[in-house]
């Protein structure tokens, strides 16, 4: 019984298929004929062309046929307007990135207050032995913190100038360890110059850890009186903190000129060979120049010849910073300034919207700890999401044509950027300094003209905290000296946990402690 129910449906099948081709005849015509009017009707052989469009395979290659000619017809016209097509390339990247990088929050919306962290230790220079300090770093367990300086006069008093360096607990702020670097490097420099009699002038530039937290380094600058303007020397002391040992390496730079504005390299140390090694020399003819002794990279690495390789693609965790103490590779986001230009040097030309430029120097050592590179820094320009962009004519006369232009990390940046533009408007900011945590989460920013110190969130670009000064000058303090020395960035210690900034009101060192909810 199946089976013939299955067959009478194949017949009734195959009857259908048989009569698949169905013709359209015009139904009014039809009846006018059989109504024996007049009109006149249309014939077959005109509806025939339309049949034949309205059939499947017909349709589908004349629309192969318009999709090629429509594509050939834009590719064409995208040629022969190339620099078309590379604005809209361009317009295209400012929008994924600001699309990739969550936009700072608008006025009217409600955001979360900043939390304000009071300070959690105070240290003041003068109960430590110092009139200013020139460099503090926090040791790589970030227990204790080193500080370089001078106990009496500064560098721009030389002639009176003493040299100090100390270690004190991060915690209770107790003097752990305290150096007269003045008497080593002098007895190292005449046991090694011999023929040298004269006055030794002492310019201390920084002080850093080594990776294995074992080594304090002091690097220098050294002229006799004589030869102030000359050649002078470069050096590095090194104590050992364990077999309380002490290492003074001093190297007679080649040229005056090494010395100069117009001839600018980073200073690298073999500390096992004890000598400085060859590195790349920047000539620059005009010191107005913007110039940088290292290439320009999102992210540098080190190699086993104690060589700083930029890298094309990043290795560090996009979230980090990296570590240039020791660590394997980091980002050209180290504590850095962000300054926004509108006049050339000359003061006459102007470029209203501004040119936003990014400046960043550091310090770095190998992971092996025996290299140690000192006065590496670079000068790049930002172009945020909707800044107007120089053209090159702008960017030749500002002397920026060779400035390479990188991405903004976060949204905090992007926040720091607007509000300079903003403030820049009524003449009150025109630098801000900017240090992100080595986690990369928070981004502290300080500036010239205020002594304010805020912390933004990375991601999602509005400030979270405030770090307030001291309340009250301790007594028997000095007044802080203004000058190069009374700024600086905030100092994140390495675990992120804690900030360490200079006071010039109360000429101080001061810590906070960063809470739990914000690290």
């Amino acid at each position: 019984m199946s089976n013939k129910k299955s067959r009478e449906s194949d017949d009734f099948d195959a009857v259908w298929e048989d009569d698949l081709d169905v013709e359209i005849v015009d139904l009014d015509a039809l009846d006018d004929i059989e109504a024996g009017s007049n009109k006149a009707y249309i014939p077959s052989w005109s509806v025939e062309p339309v049949l034949r469009w309205q059939r499947a395979f017909n349709r589908k290659h004349w629309r192969a046929i318009s999709i090629t000619c429509s594509v050939v017809l834009v590719c064409l016209v995208l040629f022969l307007n190339l620099h078309v097509a590379l604005a809209l390339l361009t317009n295209a990247r400012n929008s994924i990135a600001s699309r990739l990088i969550k936009p700072p929050p608008i006025l009217s919306e409600k955001l979360p207050m900043p939390v304000n962290i009071a300070p959690a230790l105070v240290i003041p220079l003068a109960r430590v032995g110092f009139t200013c300090i020139t460099s503090e770093a926090w040791s790589p367990d970030s227990a204790s913190v080193a500080l370089l300086g001078y106990s009496s006069g500064c560098e721009y008093d030389s002639d009176n100038a003493v040299g100090l360096a100390t270690i004190q607990d991060a915690r209770t702020g107790q003097r752990l360890l305290q150096l007269q670097p003045d008497v080593l490097i002098s007895k190292a420099f005449y046991a090694q110059y011999s023929a040298i009699h004269d006055v030794l002038v002492l310019y201390y530039q920084t002080v850093s850890w080594s990776p294995n937290n074992k080594q304090l380094a002091v690097l220098f600058d050294a002229h006799t009186k004589s030869q102030i303007g000359g050649a002078g020397f470069s050096g590095l002391l090194l104590f050992n903190q364990e077999q309380r040992r002490t290492q003074v390496l001093i190297q007679q730079r080649e040229s005056a000129d090494s010395y100069q504005i117009g001839v600018s390299s980073y200073t690298e140390w073999d500390t096992k060979l004890g000598e400085i090694l060859p590195t790349p020399v920047v000539e620059n003819i005009d010191p107005f120049v913007f110039n940088s002794n290292i290439p320009a990279a999102e992210e540098y690495t080190w190699n086993n010849n104690g060589t700083l390789i930029p890298q094309t693609h990043k290795t560090v965790h996009s979230s980090t910073i990296g570590n240039t103490n020791g660590g394997s590779s980091f980002t050209v986001w180290q504590p850095g300034g962000v300054e926004l230009i509108k006049q050339d040097q000359s003061g006459v030309i102007s470029f209203k919207p501004g040119i936003f430029v990014w400046d960043v120097g550091f310090v770095t050592w190998s992971p092996d700890g025996r290299y140690l590179i000192n006065g590496a820094f670079l000068v790049a320009r930002l172009e945020p999401p909707g800044h107007p962009r120089p053209n090159h004519k702008t960017l030749v006369t500002f002397h920026m044509e060779d400035l390479p232009v990188l991405p903004i990390r976060d949204a905090a940046l992007l926040s720091v950027l607007k509000l300079l533009s903003s403030a820049q408007m009524v003449g009150a900011l025109y630098h801000m300094n900017v240090a992100w945590s080595p986690n990369g989460r928070l981004m502290g920013m300080t500036t010239y003209e205020q002594a304010k110190k805020n912390l933004y969130s990375s991601m999602h670009g509005y400030p979270v905290a405030s770090l307030q000064a001291p309340k009250t000058t301790p007594p028997n303090v000095q007044s802080s000296h203004q000058g190069y020395y009374s700024f600086s960035y905030v100092d994140w210690s390495p675990d992120s946990t804690h900030i360490l900034a200079q006071d010039p009101a109360t000429n101080a060192v001061v810590i906070w402690n960063i809470p739990a909810g914000l690290k």
